[in-house]
C-alpha cells in the first residue's frame, strides 16, 4: 500500500517513489540484485519486474501532485 501525507499546505511526505521510471528501475535491478532478500514484505525480482508497467500512471500522477503542491493550481 503506498502512503503520502499533507501537513497544511507546506510539506509533502511519500513512502513511495513516484520518481522511478522504468531506465532507473533496470539500473537499479542490474546493479543491485544482491541487495534483494527472501523476507516477508519484500518482492522479488519477478513481482518488481510485474509491477513495472504502472511507472507510467506513476510519474504521471507525480506530476499531477507536484503542480498541484506547488503552483496551487
Amino acid at each position: 500500500m503506498n502512503q503520502a501525507f499533507m501537513k497544511d499546505d507546506a510539506a509533502l511526505g511519500f513512502q513511495f517513489h513516484l520518481e522511478i521510471d522504468k531506465n532507473l528501475h533496470q539500473g537499479m535491478l542490474q546493479h543491485n540484485k544482491e541487495d534483494i532478500s527472501r523476507a516477508n514484505f519484500v518482492q522479488d525480482e519477478t513481482q518488481i519486474l510485474n509491477d513495472a508497467g504502472k511507472m507510467d500512471e506513476s510519474n504521471r500522477l507525480m506530476y499531477k501532485v507536484l503542480d498541484r503542491f506547488f503552483l496551487k493550481a
